[in-house]
């Protein structure tokens, strides 16, 4: 008997799915251990997962996120160190609006506007007051038990669905306030209160900047939204995968992940086979769960059940003197049971004028999430209705549209429902446990372009062991 050998690895990593995780980490791999032979492996014909863009007739529409925040670990430095050109949104991008009481109104953007917004009654301002004297809490919660707790049954009913539909399309009864907002944790946490954390920004904030206008006092300056202009976001997926360069192979789906001494085989499709010493699982958690169901079937399991919030985006272009509303701002949000069944619509033209044609408005109508499944199942026609009706609510837009585009995400968002943090510890520590093998992306790190380069970053640390993964560091040996 001859004992059975295998070949050494090929590659020294593969990273299974090219959407916005795994293209960063293939990225920062390839910047942090040049001599590194890396395989990116996406099954789709084009990488980029839902971070593209396509132009037609003149318009171009984002089809899943339209920019991000200027972040120090996040997208910009990343896509300004791989020559991508990043700019600022219109400055009319920091105004949000949400749909109430048959109009637009200004969606407040920290506890401190909450308290002034004409969102909240008399009634509603009271109780919230008395935030800086709510407990501080010791378990894990949703957003709307979170708002609740800290500032009232009014405040979480006026204001708890616009935080999460805008990031999520999900429920805040249902989503985690520590997995999709930390940073309210933490506010609270360190500062005993979420007012109170605002005025300690706001006086170091005056410290540095102690000739700053009076007048913005209580606002200290936000992380600003950028966008790549008139290329949208493709232009960042794009600079990603040139990064990549060779290691991207698309049209290559994983069927199947075999365990062997020095690493794993990794079979795709037409019989070909990867071999790698540390894979990345990049995908989405049903995908993630085939993957892994021979290996570890109760990790399956929860990652397949994991739900996911389906979207369907109407890219409408009108002539601009069809739209009587300014369009000043980002967009709006639409909560239940306002007359209208969008979750909420972008104003693309205004964000990133490159967008449209002179002389025409392009607006991203976003529709379905957890509250209504219904309409992205619903034939393309039959939605366009829908959006129209909801425009011609909301708007005052009567016209028909000269551009329509459509395109629908069946599962497109991942929602980290209470218990998520401690579910995606025992995920990655189950997966660490089969050998060296990571899951990364939105449905662990955080939903958004910047959670997902951010997760990214710590796996390429953990590989490395490198201390830090510099978005702009020089290339090491």
């Amino acid at each position: 008997m001859h004992a059975v050998t295998h070949p050494e690895p090929t590659f020294d990593a593969a990273v299974v799915g090219a959407g916005v995780s795994g293209l960063a980490l293939a990225a920062l791999l390839r910047r942090a251990r040049p001599s590194w032979r890396i395989a990116v492996l996406e099954a789709d014909e084009a990488p980029g997962g839902a971070a593209r863009s396509s132009r037609a007739e003149g318009y171009l529409a984002d089809w899943g996120p339209s920019g991000v925040l200027d972040d120090a670990d996040g997208a910009v430095p990343l896509a300004r160190a791989l020559g991508a050109d990043p700019r600022p949104a219109d400055p009319a991008a920091r105004t949000r609006w949400i749909y109430r009481d048959g109009g637009l109104r200004p969606l407040p953007t920290s506890p401190r506007e909450a308290l002034r917004s004409e969102l909240l009654g008399p009634l509603g301002k009271a109780i919230a007051l008395a935030e800086p004297w709510a407990p501080v809490g010791t378990e894990e919660e949703s957003v709307d038990a979170f708002l609740a707790r800290r500032f009232g049954r009014p405040a979480a009913d006026a204001l708890g669905e616009a935080l999460v539909l805008g990031v999520l399309g999900g429920d805040p009864r249902e989503v985690s306030l520590d997995a999709a907002f930390p940073e309210l944790r933490a506010m609270e946490r360190r500062h005993g209160s979420l007012l109170r954390a605002v005025r300690a920004r706001t006086k170091r904030a005056q410290a540095a900047a102690p000739h700053a206008d009076a007048s913005t006092a209580d606002a200290p300056p936000r992380p600003r939204l950028h966008g790549f202009g008139a290329d949208g976001m493709q232009a960042f997926t794009d600079a990603l995968a040139a990064a990549a360069g060779d290691a991207l192979r698309t049209g290559t789906p994983v069927h199947a992940l075999t365990r062997e001494r020095d690493g794993w085989r990794l079979r795709c499709a037409g019989a070909e086979e990867v071999r790698a010493r540390r894979v990345a699982l990049a995908v989405p958690t049903h995908a993630a769960a085939e993957l892994l169901g021979p290996h570890d079937a109760e990790l399956a399991d929860e990652l397949a059940a994991l739900p996911y919030a389906p979207m369907r985006v109407i890219a409408l272009g009108y002539r601009r003197v069809d739209v009587p509303h300014p369009l000043g701002g980002f967009g709006y949000l639409i909560p239940a049971g306002r007359g209208a069944r969008s979750l909420g619509v972008l104003f693309a033209s205004t964000l990133f004028p490159g967008q449209a044609p002179e002389g025409t408005a392009l607006l991203r109508v976003l529709a379905g999430g957890r509250r209504d499944p219904a309409l992205v199942r619903m034939g393309a026609d039959e939605a366009l209705a829908v959006a129209r009706r909801d425009l011609r609510v909301t708007l005052g837009v009567n016209a028909p549209p000269t551009h329509v585009r459509t395109l629908t995400w069946p599962r497109a968002i991942p929602q980290p429902l209470v218990g998520h943090p401690a579910r995606v510890s025992r995920w990655r520590a189950r997966a660490a446990a089969l050998g060296p093998l990571a899951l990364v992306g939105a449905a662990y790190g955080g939903a958004g372009v910047n959670a997902c380069v951010r997760d990214a970053r710590a796996v390429a640390r953990a590989w490395t062991g490198d201390e830090v993964v510099d978005a702009d560091a020089a290339p090491r040996g």
